[in-house]
């Protein structure tokens, strides 16, 4: 069994070389809008590149589609992106690093816009966290967040834009917010 680190080179969807950029240490981000924000940038690229399949249903699974592609939830897309798992890598069997994969939980409830569970998976190992997650409780009860379960899980691209749109929204949100 291979397992990868969390802290990979960036290259580009679909190129054949690569950019040097600062490695992306999940277990470092510590607010939920810049650990959202790198979704969402890595989410739009899985939208925009023909290799995938949305499926909210997986992390980072080899299909077995005619047309092979890998399919990926938004967390998925943090896997494929920013950790650049390989393509035909499931998830489960490549990925390492207990406080990276609170990172990818709290991104499932993001998904659904749970912004409290999402707090309470992003600081599960931080001693001092219950002044963070009673702040995201407060703000998810002022902002009353929820995404109807069509927009939550979708299983096409039309459908991935519109997440990704609910997704932008509640971002800013967290950042004006400071969560």
């Amino acid at each position: 069994m291979t397992f990868r680190d969390t802290t990979q080179i960036i290259d580009e969807p679909g190129s054949d070389t690569t950019t040097e950029q600062a490695p992306v240490d999940l277990a470092k981000i510590d607010t939920l809008h810049e650990l959202l924000a790198l979704a969402i940038g890595d989410f739009r690229k899985v939208l925009a590149d023909d290799r995938y399949a949305i499926d909210m249903s997986t992390w980072h699974e080899p299909g077995d589609d005619a047309d092979d592609r890998c399919h990926v939830c938004l967390a998925g897309s943090v896997l494929a992106k920013t950790i650049k798992l390989p393509l035909h890598d499931n998830a489960e069997d490549s990925f390492k690093g207990p406080a990276a994969w609170d990172r990818l939980f709290a991104l499932n409830s993001l998904r659904i816009g749970d912004v409290v569970e999402a707090a309470c998976n992003l600081h599960r190992r931080d001693r001092d966290a219950q002044d963070k997650i009673n702040d995201a409780y407060t703000f998810a009860k002022r902002e009353s967040i929820q995404f109807p379960y069509e927009i939550a899980n979708p299983t096409d691209r039309e459908g991935g834009y519109a997440l990704l749109e609910r997704l932008e929204d509640l971002q800013h949100k967290l950042k004006a917010a400071g969560l």
